[in-house]
């Protein structure tokens, strides 16, 4: 139909790494996140894909894990004491 669907927010991190800041994509649609990050991983030319925080959303959480990562890394949070 011609109309945008999905897009993809990335950088680089390094020769072997992006970062994904930001997807969104029309859920009406089945399947377009597999394949907006099966897409965007064919064509990023690094070796890993690292996704930011959840931000402790289950909706967010649940999507990264439906990726099959590899690894999960620990995560740390920082707080101005006071």
């Amino acid at each position: 139909s011609g109309r945008l669907c999905a897009f993809l927010v990335a950088s680089r991190l390094g020769s072997d790494t992006s970062v994904v800041h930001f997807a969104k994509a029309d859920r009406t649609l089945e399947g377009v996140y597999p394949y907006l990050f099966s897409r965007f991983a064919a064509a990023a030319g690094t070796r890993w894909l690292n996704f930011e925080q959840d931000l402790g959303k289950p909706g967010l959480r649940q999507a990264k894990r439906v990726l099959d990562p590899i690894r999960r890394l620990r995560k740390y949070r920082l707080a101005q004491a006071i």
